[in-house]
């Protein structure tokens, strides 16, 4: 009988654990804008009690937030404005020099500035707040330009870039704030980016704004040129190349590409669309062969699994200038994975180039015609007229001499 008790006690006492291992509390799991932040804060140094301390530093900054902004566009695909709401409470100290940046997030996202908690909030050391609050203040903008507020978008991008401004010129004049300000150089052209996103459905009905804003990029690309700012200075040019192209002053943008160099530590990105413009403005002022060459180079360079639009548009506009060459593309081409819908227009005028049919010609391109204005190549593509009558009189010769 004994010996029964002590078998059944033994079979008890796993139960028992088990039950003591699922009475456990389990710690929420952490939002994925704060999980980035806190990576983010471990990278540049930071972490420790002491706010005002750094445990160490990098030589490039900048190259660590860019790889870091990289790997966390996981996390602010799916954010929304409540996200960063608390993303900002929590991280963003409101007694800190973070505390305007962090007042201008939660009144954007509408939140109330107080947060309800059963902790007290860990707040970001100096190591990284200047940079997560441009990072949040960023992906507010963003999120107010897919929303079509593009008022409110262009209004907190312009104090978004006052902030950075102003903690630019803290550094500089203050000594011994820690860590380098070459991490602000990436965000802060993340901000140009999105101002520009949401300026451009402003500029067509406010002609004074438009010149203000080329006036506000002219100086601050100057600046950023002074200061070795790479990422600010390429996103700037581009941004200049793309308004002046928008508004059709194809002169302009030439004079501002050869009076103006593009450094050569920038992105990939960035050269690619640096390589997308100059082919553009190439294009339309007849110079087909430097055209063709540069945005070859933009295609081979353009990363293969994001950016299918970009590539698009690159794609169509390389294929009119081969038609302007005198060459027929490849079509291998027209049925590239992702493109085949967008470039079944240029299939049809590539056909009726290659058969040199002139009247078949019109008809495709007054077919396409709103199309071709939309995608912006209208223009170009009615320089071919020209040569369709050249193959139509190639094919007329080649006939005429078999008969005799």
């Amino acid at each position: 009988m004994a010996d029964k008790k002590e078998e059944e006690e033994k079979a008890k006492e796993p139960e028992e654990t088990k039950e003591e291992k699922t009475e456990e509390p389990a710690f929420p799991p952490t939002p994925p804008l704060e999980a980035a932040a806190r990576r983010l804060e471990r990278l540049l140094g930071g972490g420790v009690s002491d706010k005002d301390r750094l445990v160490h530093t990098y030589s490039n900054p900048s190259k660590i937030v860019k790889r870091w902004l990289g790997t966390s566009s996981g996390a602010t695909g799916s954010a929304t404005m409540a996200d960063i709401s608390a993303a900002a409470s929590s991280l963003l100290d409101p007694a800190g020099k973070c505390a305007a940046g962090r007042q201008l997030i939660l009144k954007a996202t509408g939140e109330s500035m107080e947060t309800e908690s059963s902790k007290e909030p860990i707040y970001l050391t100096c190591a990284s707040d200047r940079e997560i609050e441009a990072w949040l203040l960023s992906l507010t903008v963003r999120l107010l330009w897919k929303n079509e507020t593009y008022a409110e978008g262009f209004a907190l991008s312009q104090e978004g870039i006052a902030l950075l401004m102003a903690h630019l010129e803290d550094a500089r004049v203050v000594t011994g704030m820690g860590a380098s300000v070459a991490s602000l150089f990436p965000l802060l052209a993340r901000m140009y980016r999105y101002r520009s996103l949401n300026a451009e459905p402003l500029v067509s009905t406010d002609a004074t704004l438009a010149a203000n804003l080329r006036r506000d990029m002219v100086r601050a690309h100057g600046m950023a040129c002074l200061r070795r700012d790479v990422d600010t200075q390429a996103t700037l040019l581009n941004l200049m190349l793309h308004d002046l192209l928008h508004a059709s002053q194809v002169e302009q943008a030439q004079k501002l590409l050869a009076n103006s160099s593009f450094p050569e530590a920038a992105s990939n990105n960035q050269l690619c669309r640096y390589l997308y413009h100059s082919g553009r403005i190439q294009a339309l002022r007849l110079e087909y062969t430097s055209a063709f060459s540069n945005l070859s180079q933009c295609l081979r360079k353009a990363p293969t699994n994001t950016g299918l639009g970009f590539r698009i548009a690159a794609q169509r506009l390389l294929i009119v200038v081969q038609l302007l060459m005198g060459e027929i593309p490849d079509r291998s081409v027209f049925f590239t994975s992702g493109m085949v819908t967008e470039l079944s227009p240029y299939l049809a005028i590539t056909q009726a180039v290659r058969r040199g049919d002139l009247a078949n010609f019109n008809e495709v391109v007054s077919t396409y015609a709103s199309r071709l204005e939309q995608d912006g190549t209208y223009t170009l593509i009615s320089r071919l007229a020209h040569a369709v009558v050249k193959a139509g009189l190639r094919k007329l010769h080649i006939s005429y001499s078999r008969i005799s």
